[in-house]
């Protein structure tokens, strides 16, 4: 199966998913930050009301069960004058899913330039990122990307 990613659900081997050649065009094992910066330069520094702005003219939905506009999530977390934190929940909570664990091993620096957008423009002191401890393939991936920021 050329062109296929198969992601490892943990050490014993058990297979989370194989993933297809359309979501990974061009991508073997996740790029290096070398190689995501030549397609996707540094993210730009937005504020909140330039960063909610984008969001408005992109239907950006969460994944979940709700399908939940980001754009509005965003933008009570702008309007609740609290103290905010960036949290990026990969921690797969339906059993049968792996897209979190397929977008962290094929993609992780783009996950992690639009945390740190978001982060940026909340003003939040850093960003949680939580991975199942069953997803072993996505915890190295992640773990590799953050050794190289």
């Amino acid at each position: 199966m050329s062109g296929y990613l198969t992601l490892r659900a943990s050490p014993a081997g058990e297979v989370a998913a194989v993933v297809g050649p359309r979501l990974l065009a061009g991508i073997v094992a996740g790029p290096g930050l070398y190689e995501h910066r030549s397609v996707w330069p540094a993210p730009r520094t937005f504020d909140a009301a330039q960063l909610l702005a984008v969001l408005d003219a992109v239907p950006l939905h969460g994944r979940g069960g709700a399908g939940f506009p980001f754009a509005r999530k965003l933008r009570t977390a702008v309007s609740s004058g609290k103290r905010r934190s960036v949290v990026v929940n990969a921690g797969e909570g339906e059993p049968a899913s792996a897209k979190d664990s397929v977008l962290l091993v094929a993609a992780p620096h783009l996950v992690l330039d639009g945390a740190e957008a978001v982060a940026r423009a909340l003003g939040a002191p850093g960003i949680h990122v939580v991975v199942g401890h069953d997803r072993a393939a996505a915890r190295m991936a992640l773990d590799d990307a953050l050794a190289e920021r």
